[in-house]
């Protein structure tokens, strides 16, 4: 026999908590990944723009700085908007009182970091494909 729909005002179960935790723990690592990877390549490219990584200079053209600069710039907005997604699964997790409204909440969050991904994904390729072609050209 099926239960019944208990409706927006149902909350969710320990098993259900304890799913949202973990997922929020994982994305948080992910996150915290993403940024420290980030300012590791920031911090390398500004290294080699200013000379000090021996046989790593960047050139002066628009083309080779666009891309690492973007790569950078990406890697810390997708690991913020990671950490965002992260914290709202894990609010969900440590309310006992957790129900539809914040897992609601929690999936848009995760649904609008997939949507950031993309677009930053699209941003590096047409930059790759435009300084290829540049140099091709």
């Amino acid at each position: 026999m099926q239960e019944p729909n208990p409706g927006p005002a149902a909350v969710l179960t320990d098993e259900q908590r304890a799913t949202f935790c973990s997922a929020g723990l994982w994305m948080a690592i992910i996150g915290w990944a993403e940024l420290a990877f980030g300012l590791l390549a920031g911090l390398y490219w500004l290294l080699a723009a200013l000379g000090v990584v021996p046989g790593h200079e960047l050139g002066t053209s628009l083309t080779e700085w666009s891309v690492p600069a973007a790569q950078v710039i990406g890697s810390g907005v997708i690991g913020i908007l990671t950490l965002i997604a992260a914290q709202s699964f894990r609010r969900a997790a440590r309310d006992p009182a957790s129900g539809l409204p914040t897992v609601t909440a929690a999936v848009a969050d995760l649904a609008e970091l997939y949507e950031r991904q993309f677009w930053v994904v699209f941003v590096l390729l047409a930059l790759a494909i435009g300084g290829a072609l540049g140099k091709w050209w």
